[in-house]
């Protein structure tokens, strides 16, 4: 009897030890806080969903924080993170300057941070994951110039003024155009990259400017608002170019609508930083920088390119 007593005893024992050690291995999961500066966007959505799957590969718990495009919201959701001791930070930020002090506070508890798609200026920073904004700009400038014959008038729609990227980016056409010493920028304003915006400002473009041959937008879903202003205009003939790979850019590519999209390599915008984050948090070499590449999709090659990692998801997916 005292023998089967004491069995029992030692089994309680072991069970209990073992429960006690998978309840330590749960809490020893590597927790990262990953921030978006929106997620009401079809890119944005893409790069959460493609970092969600990296995590789970990588047995990652991530903790997604949606900033709303409000740089004040962004900066507690980082400081919320802070307290809560996650083991790494992955930041794109709403702006890319205010949010320096964030990540220096977070280096002073130890606790790194990487950058994606927005570059960060901070040495705190220990990894960035990018593409190639400028030389995406760029590529662009030459396919309009290119189509205009080289001469003509460009509009810009430059994105959310602050952003790195977008200053990058309106650069880089910049940059091309200043080749052909016949294309002249009539205008260029940084505002909000949304659909009403994309309506509003190339509303004014075209009250203003009796001659327009080209359009550079920031995003599609910024270009979309546009596309519907040229069309409510009745104006043709306009060469509109822009970025990214959504349903509705896709659509409007071969409509006709859209004479050019820069997309980059969206899934690993994000699947990169999350792979990166874990071999920083284990200690190993990590690179510095990571960059990416892209092409160029037009109506005349969109058939024959590989889409599967330039074309983003539809919402929900």
């Amino acid at each position: 009897m005292f023998r089967k007593k004491l069995g029992l005893i030692v089994l309680l024992t072991v069970i209990l030890l073992l429960a006690g050690n998978v309840t330590l291995f749960a809490q020893e999961k590597l927790v990262v806080a990953f921030f978006v500066p929106t997620m009401d966007n079809p890119a944005f959505y893409t790069y959460k969903r493609a970092a969600d799957f990296e995590a789970e590969r990588q047995g990652i718990k991530l903790i997604a924080f949606d900033g709303k495009n409000d740089q004040a919201i962004q900066l507690q959701q980082v400081e919320d993170a802070i307290e809560q001791k996650v083991d790494c930070l992955i930041i794109n930020p709403v702006d890319t300057t205010a949010i320096i002090p964030a990540v220096e506070q977070a280096a002073s508890k130890g606790i790194p941070t990487i950058s994606w798609d927005r570059l960060i200026a901070s040495d705190k920073v220990l990894c960035a994951v990018t593409s190639d904004p400028f030389h995406m700009g760029y590529i662009q400038g030459i396919f309009a110039a290119e189509k205009l014959g080289g001469k003509g008038n460009v509009v810009m729609l430059s994105g959310p003024a602050g952003v790195s990227i977008a200053l990058d980016r309106a650069a880089g056409y910049k940059a091309a155009l200043k080749e052909y010493p016949e294309m002249k920028i009539l205008a260029e304003r940084f505002t909000p990259s949304n659909p009403a915006e994309g309506i509003k400002n190339m509303e004014d473009f075209l009250a203003a400017y009796p001659k327009i041959d080209a359009l550079y937008c920031f995003t599609d879903s910024f270009v979309m608002g546009a596309v519907q202003a040229i069309q409510n205009s009745g104006r043709t003939n306009i060469i509109v170019t822009s970025f990214d790979l959504s349903g509705d850019g896709e659509k409007a590519l071969r409509e006709g609508k859209i004479s050019a999209l820069a997309a980059d390599e969206i899934y690993g915008l994000t699947e990169w930083p999350v792979i990166v984050a874990k071999k920083l948090i284990e200690g190993r070499t990590i690179p510095t920088k990571v960059i990416l590449g892209g092409s160029l999709v037009t109506k005349e090659n969109i058939d024959t390119l590989d889409l599967s990692k330039l074309r983003q998801m539809k919402m929900g997916e």
